[in-house]
């Protein structure tokens, strides 16, 4: 139904679709992934709970090739700041070596978990953003070189550790997120504003002026993001058409 998007997956020869349950099928197969990628709905509808809890990630570390990495979707906009850190202490749990990103317009979260240390090969990088569907899909958001995609990085295992030191786990056993009320519906904008807020701490003036658009303060957004730009002039954020939509003065 939708080829221009997914660039005709289906018909690809190496694709291999499996109708199932996720879960289940890790706890039958013996196959190992270089990426694993968990991108259900929110973790707060029924029985997605279950592809957020630390079983689940112990699950997918062990099907993870020595190389590979695990990347959790973060809707930090339908969490509040006490489930995004629970969430992100979770993964955690599981990959100590777990880096936090943005989307390329800061609007979703991306967990980012590996054996050892995450490294960037940029050269690889570089080739990989010529290849011609994923150049055509980036190019829209304002990414066409490696440092576009590495501006996507808010914080490494430190700093992540440090904002989740509080935080419980969830489990299981004890599987608060899926149970935590779901009104994230109604406050997405609260809540959207408030982990923006929080990761500002890692990115201050760029992200602080995502936030203030959104929030649709775009005078303050502007101070912030000309502010971004005195510090590195290569900041690419403000340009995106996202924001020009929302009455960012040029």
């Amino acid at each position: 139904w939708f080829p221009d998007v997914n660039h005709g997956v289906l018909d690809e020869p190496r694709y291999n679709l499996i109708m199932g349950d996720g879960r289940n099928y890790e706890l039958a197969t013996d196959s190992t992934y270089d990426v694993i990628s968990v991108d259900a709905t929110s973790p707060q509808m029924a029985g997605n709970g279950s592809l957020y809890t630390l079983d689940f990630y112990e699950l997918v570390r062990s099907h993870l090739s020595p190389q590979g990495i695990a990347v959790q979707w973060l809707p930090f906009h339908l969490l509040s700041d006490a489930q995004v850190r629970m969430t992100a202490r979770t993964f955690m749990e599981a990959f100590p070596h777990t880096t936090l990103w943005f989307s390329p317009l800061r609007s979703l979260g991306l967990l980012v978990g590996s054996h050892d240390r995450l490294r960037v090969d940029v050269q690889s990088l570089a080739s990989k953003l010529q290849r011609p569907g994923v150049r055509q899909q980036l190019e829209r958001v304002g990414v066409t070189e490696p440092l576009d995609v590495l501006a996507w990085f808010v914080t490494g295992e430190k700093g992540l550790a440090k904002y989740t030191a509080d935080a419980r786990l969830n489990t299981d056993d004890h599987p608060y997120l899926e149970f935590t009320p779901a009104w994230s519906y109604f406050f997405a904008t609260r809540y959207g504003a408030q982990n923006m807020y929080n990761f500002g701490f890692f990115a201050r003036h760029s992200i602080s002026g995502d936030l203030y658009t959104y929030l649709g303060m775009q005078d303050k957004a502007h101070q912030e993001y000309q502010k971004a730009l005195s510090i590195d002039p290569g900041d690419k954020n403000a340009e995106h058409a996202y924001w020009r939509e929302r009455g960012l003065p040029k």
